[in-house]
């Protein structure tokens, strides 16, 4: 067998920048600069902030919702006791 030494291994080298391809033209569209403009005036646009009145209006809303959920998991509570009564296997114990 012959020994390999570790200085006759040479690393592979990546070509050169100029041997490298050239960078790809332009994408087409729109550019970055265009669509940053575009976004900026989208958002100047959006509605002012809310009223005193609409804060008033969205907290109510907000118990409504949380009233309305906790009425939805007592009903869900309620499903999985029947659904677990009607699974259940019978017992001996039946006249």
């Amino acid at each position: 067998m012959k020994d390999v030494k570790i200085g006759t291994i040479q690393p592979i080298r990546e070509p050169r920048a100029a041997q490298k391809q050239t960078r790809k033209g332009p994408a087409s569209g729109v550019s970055f600069q265009q669509e940053l403009a575009r976004i900026s005036e989208s958002t100047g646009k959006t509605a002012p902030a809310a009223a005193p009145g609409d804060t008033k209006a969205i907290l109510e809303g907000a118990a409504a919702h949380a009233k309305h959920m906790d009425t939805m998991r007592r009903v869900e509570q309620q499903l999985r006791e029947q659904y677990q009564n009607v699974t259940r296997k019978p017992t001996g114990g039946q006249e």
